[in-house]
């Protein structure tokens, strides 16, 4: 799937993008283009399924440093 630089990376910047109050949505599309920047030749749909992969570790990992800061959105 991809390096623990990678893996990092991708992680650090969805929770940066989700705390400054960014959506999920918009957090992740965020992320995967932080993933194709470091595997470029990865083909899209990949790089979504491997970012998915690696913030579902991220949060399974210490789910309360994942989402300190991060506000709930209103609908």
């Amino acid at each position: 799937m991809s390096d623990t630089e990678t893996t990092t990376s991708v992680a650090l910047v969805y929770r940066g993008r989700r705390q400054a109050g960014d959506s999920n949505a918009v957090a992740f599309d965020i992320a995967v283009a932080s993933y194709l920047e470091r595997e470029p030749g990865c083909p899209e749909h990949e790089a979504r399924l491997n970012t998915a992969e690696i913030i579902n570790q991220a949060m399974n990992r210490d789910p309360a440093w994942f989402w300190a800061g991060v506000k709930r959105q209103e609908n």
